[in-house]
């Protein structure tokens, strides 16, 4: 939270809340500007309490400062106005850390292969996208303390809104492709947005697996933050930044838009990765030899120009087997069906054949006998 207008007063805060003798975990130092004192408080970290200090009226400037007394945190000071504690990961592969004029961000803490598994998370909390308050708190409410605690602690981009519609619309994920479900998540929330990501998160549902995975799309060096792209990745360099301002209230300044802003040309070959890849999909047999070209450009481009990405070069090499089928292409696809099991395994890990099955299904029910030599093996 940051310098603004609330109408409650301090006296109001104390008298509504701490007087009600909850036992309190946070101190709220709520500071009037124009009167030029501060009052401390030590009153319960709620939902209640977010309210009380997040809805109000012009004419009473303050600033607040949030401290979570829980032991064995780690302590992250933000900046001047906000003093937050935030659960230590006790992870060997990341650390979270402030960052000048983003909050906070994941940072590698040593050298990650491509393919790395660096944090599962289940979701602290789990709504339909299009959530009102109402159905929001509901889910909220039905949570233990401690989950409730872990969601207070996220940031919420657009603090004129109901604190809990905030922190949703800032910090949620899409649990799957085009999924009308959405996630709340400690630490994978935290990771900030780039255009170039160098990590990708997959949502596992199954056999009572719940859980959201983030894995390096490449190799990360020690240091270096670990970013995902919260939207199609592939937009001119004016959508992506037009949705991200939209959506999150901020303008992506990475790499690669500096330098799209720069060069327009590459502005316009970046963006028209996404349109080789939806030909891609066009199945129509008029269309497959288009799409095999189409193919060979976009495996040239993220070759290129986009790190060797690990999930687009699967990606690209799931697609294209269907267009092969449709050309009696057989050794090619026999050659991108290894490549698409190869990345698929480290993708998905042990789970690997439940998502292949596709692949598997396709080459049993169209590929030759003397050119599946070999594939058995590959899939195990």
């Amino acid at each position: 939270m940051s310098t603004g207008h609330f109408g409650p007063s301090a006296d109001h805060i104390r008298h509504t809340l701490i007087q009600r003798g909850h036992h309190a975990d946070c101190y709220i130092g709520y500071h009037h500007s124009n009167m030029r004192r501060c009052h401390v408080y030590s009153v319960p970290l709620n939902m209640e309490c977010m309210r009380h200090i997040s809805h109000g009226f012009p004419g009473d400037e303050c600033s607040i400062i949030i401290e979570i007394n829980t032991p064995a945190n780690l302590e992250i000071k933000m900046n001047n106005s906000i003093e937050r504690v935030i659960d230590d990961p006790q992870s060997d592969l990341f650390v979270i850390k402030p960052i000048d004029g983003k909050g906070l961000g994941m940072f590698a803490k040593c050298d990650l292969q491509c393919g790395t598994v660096i944090v599962c998370e289940k979701p602290l909390m789990k709504f339909p996208s299009y959530s009102s308050s109402i159905l929001l708190e509901a889910i909220y409410d039905k949570l233990d303390s401690e989950t409730k605690r872990r969601i207070q602690f996220l940031l919420a981009s657009q603090t004129r809104k109901h604190p809990l519609v905030g922190i949703c619309d800032t910090n949620s994920i899409p649990l799957a492709y085009d999924s009308n479900e959405k996630g709340l998540f400690y630490y994978i929330s935290m990771v900030n947005h780039s255009c170039e990501s160098n990590t990708f998160w997959i949502w596992f549902d199954y056999n009572n697996r719940q859980e959201m995975t983030l894995i390096a799309d490449r190799r990360i060096k020690a240091g270096e933050e670990l970013v995902c792209s919260y939207i199609e990745r592939f937009h001119l360099r004016e959508r992506r930044h037009e949705i991200l301002q939209n959506n999150w209230l901020f303008k992506c300044q990475c790499d690669i838009c500096e330098r799209h802003e720069k060069d327009k040309t590459s502005d316009e070959q970046w963006a028209s990765y996404s349109k080789d890849n939806d030909f891609i999909l066009e199945y129509g047999s008029k269309l497959s030899q288009e799409c095999m070209e189409a193919f060979s450009k976009s495996l040239k481009f993220v070759q290129e120009h986009y790190h060797h990405s690990l999930l687009q070069t699967f990606m690209l090499h799931f697609c294209i087997l269907v267009p092969c089928c449709m050309l009696k292409q057989w050794q090619d696809l026999v050659k991108y069906s290894r490549t698409a099991i190869r990345l698929g395994k480290i993708i998905y890990g042990d789970d690997y054949e439940r998502y292949l099955i596709p692949i598997k299904e396709l080459i049993e029910a169209e590929v030759p006998m003397e050119y599946r030599t070999g594939l058995e093996k590959d899939f195990k």
